[in-house]
């Protein structure tokens, strides 16, 4: 595992890719059983262990340490990665999309598709061990990053049904209560593309090609304050700045600028999936598993499988691969 900083592995990595096209799939063997979780198997890079197979995941994020949840052929699922046991925690959950934390997890009920569908927010709670549902929205399927946790709200970025999810004319971000009680507009229409929290602001992307914009107020309200010009992409914020990965297809970059406004910095990452949590953020390119924390220090290793998600929780990053029909998930351990 190499430790150095996030613009001098990235370079490495960027160099790495310029001369290696990937080769076969070396110590990776078939797991027997497809109905429970596998058992660790001799892998080449030390640490790393396939901890199931046979899922066919739409999303999964870490439920707290020691946990996964996902989203499996449509139910919500959790795997014990210390006791390798799998659980359905609620069968025929329609979830694609969901976020969680050590106390709870939350989804979006798709049994309707449309933009006219009367879509369900549920929370399922860890320590009374059921699931209700905290409200209802009208409006287009939910896709991917557009459904956020904190200790208080479910936020949920919902289209309007006269133009859809990706028209942002009528978009707006929605926060529903943990303890129940009506939701509430956090981010009012023309609304976000994407969006990002932290402990006390939420943060989000608006405006098209050229004109886009990225803003922050306070998620208990005030008024909008303009952090910088943005294109589109994913958003994170992690120790004092708010981070862009740029959605073209021909960029990929990921850019940087303070909280506290300003003017975006490139990194020289170029990713292939990138997942951050309120410790670090990581990415994945030409095989290579990398980690940078807020002080800049980057953790880095090759692996021999072609991860196709990510998901990061404080000394782990899970990895899911595509296994004919089928998906497997793995685990790497990462140094605090």
């Amino acid at each position: 595992m190499r430790r150095t900083s996030c613009a001098t592995v990235a370079l490495l990595a960027l160099a790495s890719a310029s001369c290696r096209k990937g080769g076969p799939r070396e110590g990776i063997q078939p797991v027997a059983s497809a109905e429970s979780t596998a058992p660790a198997h001799d892998a080449v890079v030390p640490g790393l262990v396939r901890v199931a197979t046979g899922e066919h995941l739409d999303d999964f994020q870490f439920a707290g340490e020691g946990r996964l949840a996902l989203c499996s052929r449509g139910d919500v699922v959790e795997i014990d990665l210390a006791e390798r046991r799998r659980s359905v925690l609620v069968p025929n959950a329609h979830c694609a999309r969901l976020v969680a934390d050590g106390a709870a997890i939350a989804w979006i009920d798709r049994a309707i598709d449309g933009r006219k569908a009367t879509n369900p927010v549920w929370l399922y709670d860890r320590l009374a061990g059921k699931a209700q549902v905290l409200g209802r929205f009208v409006g287009p399927a939910i896709e991917q990053g557009v459904l956020r946790l904190d200790a208080r709200d479910v936020y949920v970025l919902r289209g309007y049904p006269e133009y859809g999810l990706h028209d942002d004319r009528d978009r707006e971000l929605l926060a529903f209560p943990r303890a129940g009680g009506p939701s509430r507009v956090v981010v009012p229409r023309p609304g976000p593309n994407t969006f990002a929290l932290d402990e006390t602001h939420v943060y989000w992307q608006h405006g098209s090609f050229g004109t886009g914009e990225l803003s922050r107020r306070g998620k208990t309200g005030g008024s909008p304050f303009l952090v910088a010009k943005a294109e589109q992409g994913n958003l994170f914020v992690l120790g004092g700045a708010v981070y862009l990965n740029d959605w073209s297809p021909m960029e990929r970059d990921l850019r940087r600028v303070a909280v506290t406004g300003g003017t975006f910095g490139t990194l020289p990452i170029r990713v292939e999936s990138l997942v951050a949590s309120r410790e670090r953020f990581c990415w994945f390119a030409d095989r290579r598993v990398s980690c940078c924390g807020a002080d800049s220090v980057t953790h880095s290793v090759e692996v021999p499988i072609e991860a196709r998600a990510l998901a990061v929780s404080g000394g782990s990053v899970a990895l899911a691969t595509r296994d004919g029909d089928d998906d497997s998930l793995w685990l790497l351990p990462i140094p605090r």
